[in-house]
């Protein structure tokens, strides 16, 4: 271990701007898991006519469902967009910052879950995280890992816990649609292969943030065939959640803090301002009303147990101490970080790269593609 530090050193009261995430591209994941720099897999909400008389069975048809390949990509769908973006995303002459040896704009390049992760920290006293960090050309690459216990708990995962994370994928069947003017296909086996993701940038604090998230669906009359970049149109989120996590007054039980919190961060991070919920009955598959929640809401019934301020300050306080550790090119070393949940420290460790290694993640295609693109600039 190369040292360790609390997370109540950066957890602190203190002022940390987070600007307005932009849209500035999106990408397709296939069925077979195969890129494209399209919008082929963008979804439409469409709202129930009743809100609160719904009957979705999550397991109609569930012997035709093609599950997730259990493939780590790492990083790669998001660096094949940049591969192909470089020339929007290279460092300005005018940036006003002389000293920068960045060739491109962000300081950090990541998945939105790398950044929820963060966020979450100061209040997570449950879940542990690994980020690994490797810098290339001034910017610094994130890429989380599952730690030792979350690789045990995959292992141990009961049918039913399988069974809930498939109802999340067939409840968005059920509730959009490939085009504004038609209805949910629920005919088409479901596929857990395809994705639709937006390329987001913001700025938190002094840290300029380039990341991507995979988006559930948009709500738009117009059917959009061009882009999303610069247009107004809502992103949506889709959750399920059973009947009894919710309260009498139709707030997320507060014995759940820590959910709320991820949803909270999960949509903040990207922009979305309500959470489309399928409420489950009991322990069962079947839906039966649709509840939203907007972000707002949560924020509000849940300030007694967490505050988005020290959220955005903690992650702010973490990317400024890791630049200072995170020196090494990503040939010579692999910054690795975990934290701890029941001691609330985390730990640093100094990894050398090889070819092949489970926490190399940066690959050769994408630094020659680099290296050829910035080279022939000068």
């Amino acid at each position: 271990m190369l040292f360790k530090f609390k997370i109540a050193d950066l957890a602190k009261e203190s002022t940390a701007e987070f600007s307005k995430p932009q849209i500035i591209g999106h990408y397709s994941i296939d069925g077979e898991r195969r890129y494209f720099s399209d919008l082929s897999q963008l979804k439409y909400y469409k709202q129930p006519l009743d809100l609160k008389h719904v009957n979705f069975n999550l397991d109609d048809n569930s012997q035709t469902v093609y599950k997730e390949e259990d493939v780590d990509v790492k990083l790669d769908f998001l660096l094949k967009w940049i591969s192909e973006n470089f020339k929007h995303l290279e460092m300005r002459e005018d940036s006003g910052n002389s000293t920068t040896s960045r060739c491109l704009e962000p300081e950090f390049i990541c998945n939105r879950g790398s950044l929820t992760n963060l966020f979450i920290t100061p209040y997570n006293c449950e879940d542990g995280w690994m980020i690994c960090a490797s810098k290339f050309k001034g910017t610094i690459y994130l890429c989380s890992f599952d730690t030792d216990e979350k690789k045990r708990e995959k292992l141990k995962r009961t049918e039913y816990h399988k069974r809930c994370i498939a109802w999340g994928y067939k409840f968005e069947q059920y509730m959009l649609s490939d085009t504004p003017s038609t209805n949910p296909d629920l005919t088409t086996p479901l596929n857990q292969n395809e994705e639709f993701c937006c390329v987001f940038k913001s700025n938190l604090g002094k840290n300029s943030l380039f990341y991507c998230a995979e988006i559930d669906g948009i709500c738009s009359q117009q059917l959009i065939q061009d882009t999303l970049v610069n247009k107004d149109v809502e992103l949506i989120e889709l959750k399920t959640i059973p009947e009894r996590s919710i309260n009498y007054q139709g707030h997320i039980n507060h014995r759940r803090p820590l959910t709320t919190l991820k949803w909270w961060c999960q949509s903040y991070l990207v922009g979305i301002k309500r959470i489309i919920c399928g409420c489950k009955k009991g322990n069962s598959g079947i839906v039966f009303k649709i509840k939203e929640f907007l972000c707002s809401e949560l924020v509000n019934s849940s300030k007694n147990l967490w505050r988005p301020e020290i959220c955005t300050s903690f992650c702010n306080e973490f990317l400024e101490r890791m630049k200072l550790i995170v020196q090494k090119d990503y040939n010579k070393c692999i910054y690795q970080f975990e934290y701890k949940p029941n001691t609330r420290y985390v730990e640093v460790n100094e990894i050398e790269p090889s070819f092949g290694s489970e926490y190399t993640f940066l690959p050769m295609w994408y630094i020659a593609k680099a290296n050829q693109h910035f080279s022939a600039r000068v």
